[in-house]
C-alpha cells in the first residue's frame, strides 16, 4: 500500500490518541508529569508536518512505495527533530525540567515501535478496505 497524505494523517490521528496514549500514560502516571500528554501532541503537530515532507520524497522513489525500514528511519528523524525542539526549551506547557531528554526518547521509541507493529496488524484487521485508497479509512 501507497498511503496518500491523507491517508497518513488519518491514520496518525487514529493511531496516536489510542495507541500513542496507551503507551503514554503509565509514563505520565509513573513520572507523574503532563507534560508527557502534552508532547503527544506536540508528536502529533510536528509529525503531520514531517508527513508532507515524507509523502514528497515517496514521490521521488521509482516505486513510490516506502518500505519498513524507511518508515523507521522516518520516525528516527521525527525523534531528533523533537529532541532539537524540546532542547529550545520553547514549546509551551513542557520544560526540560518536566520532561528531561531520556524520557522523551523513551516515550518517542516506546510510541513509535507500537503504532509501527499496529499499522500492518491491527489496522488490517479494523480498515481491511483502506490499503486500496491509499490508506484512508474515511
Amino acid at each position: 500500500m501507497t498511503p496518500t497524505l491523507l491517508g497518513r494523517w488519518q491514520m496518525r490521528l487514529l493511531l496516536l490518541p489510542t495507541v500513542g496514549l496507551l503507551v503514554t500514560l503509565p509514563l505520565a502516571i509513573g513520572l507523574k508529569s503532563w507534560a508527557y500528554l502534552i508532547m503527544l501532541l506536540y508528536i502529533g503537530i510536528l509529525g503531520g508536518l514531517g508527513d508532507i515532507c515524507a509523502q514528497q520524497l515517496q514521490k521521488l522513489r521509482w516505486d513510490g512505495d516506502w518500505p519498513g525500514l524507511l518508515q523507521l528511519a522516518g520516525a528516527a528523524i521525527e525523534a531528533i527533530v523533537l529532541s532539537l525542539v524540546l532542547l529550545t526549551d520553547r514549546l509551551p506547557g513542557i520544560s526540560l525540567k518536566a520532561m528531561p531528554l531520556q524520557w522523551l526518547l523513551l516515550q518517542y521509541l516506546l510510541m513509535s515501535l507500537a503504532i509501527f507493529l499496529a499499522t500492518p496488524s491491527l489496522l488490517r484487521v479494523l480498515f481491511p478496505h483502506s490499503r486500496f485508497r491509499g490508506g484512508q479509512w474515511l
